[in-house]
């Protein structure tokens, strides 16, 4: 592994993602490194699902969300999509300590149809999953 100080090369999106620059938009050039002091940029247009679903007539059969600790808010977003269209759910459950039971009772507060599983899918802690169907 290399050492921290050593610049790094993030994985290239051409044209699709840039590196924040001390509060600056990066320069096409420094797009493609990771920069260690870097201020967040946090002007990124987040969309609601509920949001995304009406303003583009679609109907989600399946939702997937790994978003390291966001999922509570983001299923506070798709409530609407939920009830409406009851789409599968894999909701990775293990970022926050409440994660397992927590997103669970959200979820069954929302739509009380859901049936849900549960899958552990390494052999350390990480990367358990709350399915809901």
């Amino acid at each position: 592994m290399a050492p921290f100080s050593q610049e790094l090369e993030p994985p290239r999106f051409p044209g699709r993602f840039r590196a924040a620059s001390n509060g600056r938009p990066a320069l096409a050039s420094d797009a493609t490194k990771i920069q260690p002091n870097a201020i967040p940029d946090t002007t990124f247009p987040f969309v609601s699902i509920d949001d995304y679903v009406r303003d583009n007539g679609v109907r989600p059969n399946v939702i997937k969300m790994d978003i390291e600790g966001g999922e509570c808010d983001a299923l506070r977003g798709a409530e609407q999509t939920l009830r409406t269209f009851q789409p599968r759910l894999m909701i990775s459950a293990y970022h926050r300590t409440d994660d397992l039971w927590g997103l669970r009772e959200q979820i069954q507060a929302i739509n009380p149809n859901y049936r849900f599983h549960f899958g552990h899918h390494t052999p350390v802690q990480w990367e358990s999953v709350l399915y809901a169907v």
